[in-house]
């Protein structure tokens, strides 16, 4: 009968620890529920700010890109025309956009940049070279890379230089960057 016994114990030791009242009350898990969410809404601000900067940085970086490709595609039409143009450009004098030097200084100014229309960067399959074929897309979810060009003018002594400009759609404002050779 031993076997029986040692049996009937198991069962019972089971059968007690699967019934037991012992664990955590409703009130515990309300109050850990409560820290949780607390903790999830305080955090989240903080871990949005971090995301919002690396996109910052990567937009930034981007436009730097850009600008540099169309400096030395700039240059390189220097040297084999003996007149720079950018990228898409037939002609030095020719503007594409519209962006204007409203104070004629040469500096294109946050106000001018916001009044501007543009073309997509990778529309024109020049860029597409200079990245070789490969388009750099902006982090933010309506973010595009888009330029402007202004025409220079001038001849002989008194030739004005064009000027790129290249923004990020998402917030020209604060993503814009120019060239100006």
């Amino acid at each position: 009968m031993s076997g029986v016994h040692l049996l009937s114990n198991m069962c019972s030791c089971i059968y007690n620890c699967i019934c037991s009242k012992k664990g955590n009350s409703l009130a515990e898990f309300a109050v850990t529920m409560a820290i949780m969410a607390t903790l999830a809404t305080t955090s989240a601000p903080a871990f949005s700010r971090i995301g919002e900067g690396a996109k910052a940085k990567q937009t930034k970086a981007n436009l730097e890109k850009i600008v540099k490709a169309s400096q030395m595609w700039y240059n390189q039409q220097v040297e084999i025309n003996g007149m720079g143009k950018f990228p898409s450009q037939p002609h030095r004098t020719v503007s594409i956009g519209e962006v204007n030097d409203y104070n004629n200084n040469r500096r294109i100014e946050v106000n001018e940049v916001l009044e501007g229309t543009y073309v997509p960067v990778f529309s024109d399959t020049s860029f597409l070279h200079l990245f070789d074929n490969d388009t750099i897309r902006s982090p933010y979810q309506d973010g595009r890379y888009l330029y402007a060009i202004v025409g220079g003018s001038g001849t002989g002594n008194n030739i004005v230089s064009p000027i790129f400009v290249v923004v990020d759609q998402e917030n020209p404002e604060d993503f814009y960057k120019y060239y100006k050779p």
